[in-house]
């Protein structure tokens, strides 16, 4: 039973194919990268709870002075005895909830790992999922390229006597069919690679996508650069500048090192029982606690200058992927409104020549050229919706 619905899930999906927004939810749900990512989280909390306790004391049991000559004979003197004694170091001057911090700071860090992850698989998801589109629309047009070209070689040969030069004519125009034949071939490949991509970043089989490759006006550019702060790659950059901060307070803290409370009990057969109680403490005398701490700071002030270094490189990246977000907005809108329509009354005119029986191998051109704008307006489609999604992605959209 259960492998007949699962048939039927992937019938109905290759049948009826997807929306991108529906796949990327998909796979945020299910993809094993972000469940990965979210047992750290909690491999993190572990590490919270953790750290807010004290170390383990030592608990150690001792036989003192075993005369080998009488080693069963435990009153011979009173040096021999049995002891339990307990030594516990006592965590003074906040380090405890510092080192709760640190964990803390980590935990966060792990948080903006999985909202990083989950920004980045909805963006290859979306860019894998626009270029199927793109591949599907290119080769949809080479269909009607292909029909339309096998008509006018029709038309003309319907229209002229079979002589030498139109033989030639005819056999040009093939060749043209053929090459239509091996770039709808390529595409076709292109395009089951893609589909694989998509099946290992969504967890599920693809056949087509349903969306349609809509352009409209690009938002504008401080739209972006006011969200830069949202940014998953920044969050993390900051975080671990924060994971610094807090390790550096405490290597500072630790420069005192903490004491320990030492007790034990003495029990003696032939002679009187006694405890001891003593409180130490460790000598910082040979300074390592100065050089981890100064160690510390200067990760501290590396971890900042990623920070300032990681905000500067993506705020380049933004202006640069607007820069071919605007590119592609434009090609489209000059293809689509000047340069095809022109190409279409020549076609037309080309056409009316064909039927009367000439003109077959500039029509065959006039084709190509328009198959070649037509894929060009479709690829800037693509790339538009592309460097839209590249932009979300950078200032932490994923939907």
């Amino acid at each position: 039973m259960i492998r007949i619905v699962l048939l039927s899930t992937i019938a109905a999906t290759l049948l009826f194919g997807e929306m991108i927004d529906t796949l990327i939810d998909y796979a945020l749900r299910n993809h094993p990268s972000l469940a990965a990512v979210a047992h750290r989280i909690e491999a993190a909390d572990a590490r919270v709870a953790e750290s807010g306790l004290w170390k383990n004391p030592d608990i150690a049991f001792t036989i003192n002075d075993i005369a080998l000559s009488h080693p069963t004979r435990r009153s011979l003197e009173p040096m021999q005895f049995e002891a339990v004694t307990f030594k516990q170091s006592l965590p003074l001057f906040g380090k405890t909830h510092l080192r709760q911090d640190v964990a803390r700071m980590q935990k966060r860090l792990r948080q903006a790992d999985l909202y990083d992850a989950e920004v980045t698989l909805a963006l290859r998801i979306r860019l894998a999922a626009y270029r199927l589109k793109e591949l599907t629309l290119r080769m949809a047009i080479l269909d009607r390229y292909l029909a339309l070209t096998r008509q006018s070689i029709a038309l003309y040969n319907d229209a002229i006597a079979t002589d030498g030069t139109s033989h030639a004519k005819g056999m040009r125009a093939q060749l043209a069919l053929y090459t239509l034949k091996i770039r709808k071939k390529h595409l076709e490949a292109l395009a089951e690679a893609t589909r694989e991509r998509l099946f290992y970043l969504v967890g599920k089989p693809i056949k087509r996508i349903d969306d349609t490759l809509e352009i409209t006006k690009p938002k504008s550019l401080a739209y972006y650069m006011k969200r830069l702060e949202n940014a998953p790659q920044l969050i993390r950059t900051k975080r671990r500048a924060d994971i610094a901060a807090s390790k550096s307070r405490l290597r500072r803290a630790e420069e005192i090192p903490d004491p320990y409370l030492k007790a034990g009990y003495y029990h003696r057969n032939a002679f009187e029982d006694y405890a001891t109680i003593s409180v130490g403490i460790s000598a910082p005398i040979y300074g390592r606690e100065r050089y981890e701490t100064e160690a510390s700071r200067k990760e501290l002030l590396a971890a900042r200058s990623a920070y300032i270094d990681k905000r500067a490189r993506l705020r380049s990246q933004i202006l640069q992927t607007y820069t071919l977000h605007k590119e592609a907005y434009e090609t489209y809108r000059i293809l689509q409104n000047e340069s095809l329509p022109q190409l279409r009354h020549i076609q037309d005119l080309r056409r009316i020549a064909v039927e009367k029986g000439s003109d077959l191998p500039e029509l065959i051109t006039i084709l190509e050229e328009r198959l070649m704008l037509e894929e060009k307006c479709i690829a800037a489609r693509s790339m538009f919706l592309q460097t839209a999604a590249q932009l979300d992605a950078a200032i932490g959209v994923s939907r």
